[in-house]
C-alpha cells in the first residue's frame, strides 16, 4: 500500500525517532464525487448533455495531477418523481466502469422531486464514505419543481450538516431566471459565485475543477500534530483532503493492515 511503501522508504534513510515532526507526514487524498441529473420532464432536452459532461469532467477529475497519492471515488444518481442510484460509492472500482454505467442511463421523465435526490445523495456519501473524506455533491437541475416537492432547502441544509459540499448546475436559461437562480443559491454551498454554475457554460469543466479542487484546500488535524509552532504551510494547491499521518498512527495502520 502507499503508507506501507512510504514507511519503508523512511525507514531505509533513518529511524523514526529521528525524524522531525515535519518529516513524520504522509499525505493521502480521498475526494468523493456524487453527481446528481435531472431526469425529469422539463430537462429532458439537457438530459444527454448532463451524460455528456459527467463522462468529461469525470475523466478530468480522475486524471488531476498531484504530487501524492490521490484516490478519486464516484458516484451517479438520477431522478424524477423517483430516485435511481445508478453507481454507488460502494460499488467504484475504476473509471472505465463508472463511464460505462454513465452511459448506459436512460432517460425517465415525469415530475421534478429535488429534494429525494438530495436526500438519497446525502444517505449514500454518510453510509458509503470515509468520515474525514472531502463529499461533494454535483447537482444538475433548472431549480423548478414539482408542487408537491417536499422542502429541498430543509433537504440541502442537513446535507451540509454531514459536511457535503453542494455545486448547483444550472442546465438552462430558464436557472437564470429570478426565483429559480434564487432558489439553486440557496440549495448550493457558499459563496453562490463558486458553488453556482451553468451547464451553458463552455469553460463549466474548469471552472468546476478548480472549485472543487480548492474546496478542501487545507484540512489540518491538530490532534495529530500537537503543539506545532510555527504550523506548517499549507500543501499544493492541488491537494484536495489531506490525512496528517504521525508515527504512531502509521503503525496502527501497518498492524491492521497486515
Amino acid at each position: 500500500s502507499f503508507l506501507t511503501r512510504a514507511l519503508n522508504r523512511e525507514r531505509n534513510q533513518t529511524c523514526w525517532s529521528a525524524l522531525s515532526p515535519r518529516a513524520l507526514l504522509i499525505i493521502f487524498y480521498l475526494n468523493c464525487v456524487a453527481f446528481i441529473l435531472d431526469s425529469s420532464e422539463s430537462s429532458k432536452c439537457c438530459f444527454e448533455k448532463q451524460k455528456a459532461f459527467v463522462l468529461k469532467f469525470s475523466t478530468r477529475l480522475a486524471m488531476l495531477p498531484v504530487d501524492f497519492e490521490l484516490r478519486v471515488r464516484m458516484a451517479v444518481v438520477q431522478f424524477s418523481s423517483s430516485v435511481y442510484i445508478e453507481h454507488r460509492f460502494s460499488d467504484f472500482k475504476d473509471l472505465d466502469t463508472f463511464q460505462g454505467k454513465v452511459s448506459a442511463m436512460n432517460y425517465i421523465g415525469h415530475g421534478t422531486y429535488t429534494t429525494y435526490a438530495i436526500t438519497n445523495t446525502t444517505q449514500m456519501l454518510v453510509k458509503e464514505t470515509p468520515k474525514n473524506s472531502v463529499r461533494v455533491a454535483v447537482l444538475m437541475t433548472d431549480g423548478v419543481d414539482h408542487p408537491r416537492n417536499p422542502d429541498v432547502l430543509t433537504a440541502a441544509a442537513e446535507a451540509k450538516g454531514y459536511g457535503i459540499k453542494i455545486f448547483a448546475i444550472g442546465l438552462s436559461s430558464i436557472a437564470q431566471q429570478r426565483q429559480n437562480n434564487a432558489k439553486l443559491r440557496a440549495i448550493a454551498s457558499a459563496p453562490p459565485q463558486q458553488f453556482v454554475q451553468s451547464l451553458m457554460d463552455p469553460l463549466l469543466e474548469e471552472k468546476l475543477l478548480r472549485e472543487m479542487v480548492s474546496v478542501e484546500q487545507w484540512r489540518f488535524y491538530p490532534e495529530l500534530l500537537p503543539g506545532r509552532d510555527p504550523p506548517l504551510p499549507p500543501p499544493p494547491i492541488e491537494s484536495l483532503c489531506p490525512f496528517i499521518v504521525t508515527e504512531n498512527t502509521v503503525r496502527k495502520y501497518l498492524i491492521k493492515h497486515k
